[in-house]
């Protein structure tokens, strides 16, 4: 076509209809296809930063904003976290065509963003692929989001933000967070809360708001209030995307200043943080407050200084230096007078270059470096240089500052160190000298501890300790590699061994109490391989194991193998017992036992047992310790009597124990099957106290390959003796179920017991619950089969019995009667005694249809049994109780009333109208009798409490019927009651009660409810008394009977929980304006004030026709004054 045909063309309709459709395919389809360009950018963006990109909704157009819904933004690999980005909807608004001509930084016009919620792990900041970017690229890509394209908008607005960061012990939320950045005007930043978690420090802050500015990458804000005495004046911030992002701040802290500059930079190995922060003239007062802090701080952090150049991924590679200067510090009485702290980081070396404590008379300092060659992980095996120096004069105060144990320290020490090289190879010294020292009530007069280091060993040269006569020395070496081998020798002499052990085990199992102790060791080895020897002696060495004082001398020698004592001595007065003893793995032996009294020989023996003493040292049962394939042997031999007492207390012991014995006993043979012949006789031997009854005891045991034959005999004086014979297994074997006994179970049994005359004393050993148990019994009891399932038949006879039984308020007297069994049954035939002028009686058996599980069915009767019996109290229980169950469970049911008790005294209000807490009477103790009554606490309850008769009250002009039907449930050892005691007739010296009672209710059963109504004549009035609550904080109320607001002038007395008011008629006037307007009613200013002291000495006038003197009245005076504070406030 020619020129003049494409004129032609342009001129043409074609032309413009072919125009305008290109035109409007263009407008029609820019829509999507900038959409479709926008996605793939932001896409391909977020890609290079390790983020992926999703939207529900993604639109933009050339003359439209861009708007995007539903966005998520997260690392793109699954498993890698870091940081998550959550938004609701993001419009951006472009600023028009022209401004693709005047530069790209002004494109945006405004970016808003709702619903965002970002989320940033510090402890997975690993978005980038380099580990030494981890967290930097972070920071950027998140800022970049709100600078598409490096242009920032003229307006940034986030709606309804929330962001959280978590550490690997802290969590940050910030919710509610609303910002405006307005580069034309003032935009402001609102926060609703911040949650600060740190440990286990939990608070939260706010609300915070401030005005902000902003300057196309430049925000700042001004005059933000955090907390309490701590304000933000001013802050600013530069996101940089390219150069990243800067921060600088100032603020104002608790009276001082703060200011700081961080930002984050490209340097020549990478991305890397430049910090600053300086405070000065800061008070501690508030921080206690800041962090929920119990107790007072003061203080002032004088001047405090922090530097950091370095990338975070590798802080041994930065730069770093810390200063800090604080004074006059106090925390809960705790504190130092200044502290300064000097300290750098500078080519992989820590300098601490002071570190200096003054605390009144009391000076620390330290100083030292720490090589960093192979970096912070490896820094607990880095050569190190460390210099001490202290001079304490005050050691409570700087013991009080360090805390915890140390807390308990005082008196004056020094110290002076050095110390140099890397774990396991050492050099230095340290000397350590105090005077006038106590530790946990530990005495120490002087102290002197010198050490030193040599490579691989350390010496312990010198330690020294005295305190008066108590001495302790000390010197050693050991090595710091394993298996640490050592040489090291002990000398102490403690004249009381108590005071140095009583701080740290003062009860329990070994606990000591008192008496002296010498000690000399000398020992060297390793780690599981020790050899040494040794002395102790004690002297009157009391504790819970010896509580009647152990005096005794042992010396010998150890090692892996044994532990042998060369002396073993131990003494009573002029009584030794003397021998020489082997421990080891083969088993115990003792030589030349010899026990003497006043160089008189009392016995003489040796024995050699096969026992694994190692293994019982290492917890296991002394009887799998025994080495059954090995013999044993053993004999003693008594060639004069031996006194019980002193034999006692020569091994630290203190039973009341008396009489005298000889013995003569050899034994050999393997512990299956021991040979044994041991006769022992016993001389006006008496257990448990002045009033027993002595005996003469004879026993003779004889074993042949494993059958033992039993002949006993003990005889009281004036009554027959009683003979025991048996016959049964004796030696160590092991049951189907792996344990180990000495007498066979399953072995034929058989043993006879007559008793023709047997004073029952004797068996207050065996039944302490039976106080002081007196009486005699006759019989005789025959046991066969197997001690699993014996067969038992025979009876006895008990006369004249008495003893003294929990719960009961006097003892048991004259009890009598007959036990007969046979067939696994025990019958009680004709059980009859008395308690003061009470009786009772038991009657039913106790049936064994298993061996050894006893099955109960008892039934006792009881008449006028006192359970309380003195002057003001006579509680006397009739009726009766069954008792039927096992040793596990059961039930004790019946009923008991209480006929002809009584209650006698002088009665007062005070316990009711006192403004403490009423003590409530121990109904809890008084139950308790049924515990005593049942073989296991667990048993149920069904005991009917029934009181037709009453118990009548009686004391002064005090008189009333406590009626009680109650009902005690529960258990034995938790006994429930329900019901109610009702008050009948009870008068008052002019106060009757028409009704009351005492409820015992579920939820508080011994703390019973009362309720109680009364009516009486007082100060010429007709009074009604109300009383309810618990008996613990019961409340009176007394009024008038015709209602006090129809008479003014008379007397109205309210009491609640002994706060006691008072209007009488005829006080002088008062002013109104002492009194307050009460919720409770109108006020009617009819009296004065009346102090206690004054009613007591004059009495009070109510009224002319009335007087009540001093201790007359409605109730003795003495019970008021006592009972409650008067005071007279307006009526009601």
């Amino acid at each position: 076509m020619n020129t003049k045909g494409r004129a032609k063309f342009y001129r043409s309709k074609r032309f413009w209809v072919i125009a305008v459709v290109a035109a409007g395919v263009v407008v029609l389809g820019q829509g999507a296809f900038l959409s479709f360009a926008a996605r793939q950018l932001v896409e391909v963006a977020l890609a290079r930063q390790g983020l992926a990109f999703q939207a529900t909704s993604l639109r933009a157009g050339a003359f439209a904003p861009v708007v995007i819904e539903d966005i998520t933004i997260r690392p793109s690999q699954p498993d890698v976290g870091g940081a998550l980005v959550n938004a609701a909807r993001v419009e951006v608004l472009w600023n028009g065509l022209g401004s693709l001509f005047s530069g790209r930084e002004n494109w945006i016009r405004s970016l808003s963003v709702d619903g965002m919620n970002v989320l940033l792990d510090s402890q997975r900041l690993d978005i980038a692929a380099s580990r030494s970017e981890v967290g930097l690229v972070d920071a950027a890509s998140l800022i970049g989001l709100f600078a598409p394209g490096g242009a920032w908008p003229d307006v940034i607005e986030i709606r309804s933000g929330r962001g959280e960061i978590l550490g690997e012990n802290f969590r940050h939320v910030f919710e509610g967070v609303n910002l405006l950045l307005n580069s034309q005007a003032h935009g402001r930043l609102r926060v609703e809360t911040v949650s600060v978690q740190v440990g286990a420090f939990n608070k939260v802050f706010g609300p915070f708001s401030a005005p902000t500015t902003w300057d196309r990458g430049d925000a700042s804000l001004a005059g933000l209030d955090l907390l309490p005495g701590v304000t933000l004046t001013d802050m600013s911030l530069r996101p940089g995307t390219r150069s990243g992002p800067s921060l600088s701040f100032s603020a104002r802290v608790f009276g001082g200043g703060l200011r700081g500059d961080v930002s984050l930079a490209k340097g020549a190995r990478g991305r890397a943080w430049d910090i600053a922060v300086f405070g000065s003239n800061i008070a501690m007062d508030g921080i206690p407050a800041l962090f929920d802090l119990p107790g007072q701080a003061r203080g002032t952090l004088v001047e405090g200084r922090f530097t950091f150049r370095g990338d975070t991924a590798r802080p041994a590679d930065a730069e770093a230096s810390l200063r800090v200067l604080a004074k006059d510090f106090r925390w809960n009485e705790r504190g130092w007078d200044s502290l300064e702290i000097g300290a750098s980081l500078i080519h992989r070396r820590l300098l601490v270059s002071n570190f200096d404590l003054r605390q009144k008379e009391n000076k620390v300092t330290v100083n030292g470096e720490i090589s960093l060659a192979e970096g912070w992980s490896k820094i607990s095996e880095s050569p190190f240089l460390a210099n001490v120096r202290a001079n304490i004069q005050e050691l409570d105060s700087l013991a009080g500052l360090l805390g915890g144990s140390l807390g308990k320290a005082s008196g004056q020490l020094t110290a002076e160190g050095s110390l140099s090289g890397r774990p396991g190879s050492l050099d230095g010294f340290l000397g350590i000298r105090g005077s006038g020292i106590v530790y946990h009530a530990i005495p120490v007069e002087r102290m002197n501890l010198e050490i030193l280091f040599r490579k691989k060993q350390v010496d312990l040269v010198r330690c020294e300790m005295v305190s008066g006569q108590d001495t302790l020395h000390a010197k050693g070496t050991v090595a710091l590699a394993a298996p640490h081998d050592y040489s090291a020798e002990l000398r102490a002499n403690l004249q009381e061994a108590a005071t140095y052990v009583r701080p740290f085990y003062s009860e329990g199992e070994g606990a000591v109490s008192g008496g002296a102790m010498g000690i000399e060791w000398k020992g060297q080895g390793m780690s599981g391989a020790h050899s040494g020897e040794f002395t102790v002696e004690l002297s009157k060495f009391a504790s819970s194991l010896t509580p009647a004082g152990l005096t005794g001398r042992f010396a010998g020698t150890y090692s892996p193998e044994n532990l042998y004592f060369s002396d073993l001595d131990l003494e009573n007065g002029t009584m030794h017992l003397r021998t020489r003893a082997n421990f080891s793995a083969s088993g115990l032996t003792f030589e030349g036992v010899e026990l003497t009294l006043a160089s008189k020989p009392l016995l003489s023996g040796s024995a050699f047992l096969p026992v694994d003493a190692f293994a019982i040292a290492r917890g296991a049962d002394w009887k799998a310790a025994v080495l059954k394939s090995n013999n044993m042997y053993f004999q003693a031999n008594t060639p004069a009597e031996i006194d019980l007492r002193d034999l006692l207390r020569l091994a630290g012991q203190d039973l009341p124990l008396v009489g005298s014995f000889k013995v003569q006993l050899e034994g050999s043979g393997p512990p299956s099957k021991p040979h044994i012949s041991a006769q022992i006789k016993g001389r006006a031997v008496a257990f448990g106290g002045a009033d027993v009854p002595s005996s003469a005891v004879a026993i003779d045991l004889k074993t042949k390959a494993g059958a033992a034959v039993l002949d006993g005999r003990i005889e009281s004086g004036g009554m027959a003796p009683a003979i025991l014979k048996a016959s049964f297994p004796l030696g160590l074997y092991q049951a189907a179920d792996g344990a180990l006994r000495w007498i066979d179970t399953q072995a034929p049994f058989d043993a006879a017991l007559e008793m023709p005359r047997l004073d029952l004393a004797l068996a207050r050993p065996i039944l302490p619950f039976l106080k002081r148990l007196r009486g005699e019994i006759s019989g005789h009891v025959k046991v066969t089969n197997t001690i699993e399932t014996p067969t038992i038949t025979g009876e006895a006879e008990v006369r004249s019995v008495s003893f003294g039984f929990d719960g009961l308020a006097s003892g048991v007297e004259r009890l009598h009667g007959k036990i007969a069994v046979a067939d696994g049954l025990f019958r009680f035939q004709n059980i009859e005694g008395t308690v003061c002028k009470g009786r009772f009686a038991m009657e039913g058996g106790c049936e064994f249809l298993e061996p050894w599980k006893p099955k109960w069915n008892l039934t006792w009767l009881m008449d006028q049994v006192p359970l309380a019996s003195h002057s003001a109290v006579s509680l006397l229980a009739t009726g009766t109780l069954q008792a039927s169950g096992d040793s596990t469970s059961g039930i004790l049911s019946g009923a008991l009333g209480f006929e002809g008790s009584s209650v006698r005294g002088i009665f007062s209000l005070k316990p009711l109208l006192s403004q403490k807490s009423v003590s409530v009477p121990d109904f809890r103790a008084t139950a308790g009798i049924l515990s005593n009554l049942t073989p296991s606490t667990d048993w149920l309850l069904d005991v009917k409490i029934d009181g037709e008769s009453g118990v009548e009250v009686l004391g002064g002009r005090f008189s009333a019927f406590l009626m009680p039907d109650l009902r005690l449930l529960g258990t034995s050892g938790q006994p429930l009651p329900v019901g109610r005691i009702s008050l009948v007739n009870l008068d008052a010296s002019g106060f009757f009660i028409d009704s009351g009672a005492l409820y015992f209710l579920p939820d508080q059963p011994w703390n019973p409810f009362l309720l109680v109504e009364a009516e009486g004549w007082f100060a010429n009035q007709s009074i009604r008394a109300f009383a309810f609550g618990p008996l613990s904080e019961c409340k009176w109320i007394l009024s008038t009977a015709e209602g006090f607001h129809e008479t003014p002038h008379g007397a109205f007395l309210a009491v609640d929980r002994g706060l006691a008011s008072i209007a009488i008629e005829g006080m002088p006037p008062v002013d109104k304006n002492l009194y307050e307007a009460s919720a409770g009613g109108p006020q009617f200013p009819v009296g004065s004030y009346l102090d206690a002291d004054s009613l007591w000495r004059h009495g009070i006038k109510f009224g002319e026709s009335m007087d009540s003197a001093p201790g007359s009245g409605i109730f003795a005076m003495d019970s008021f004054r006592s009972g409650f504070e008067w005071r007279l406030v307006p009526g009601l």
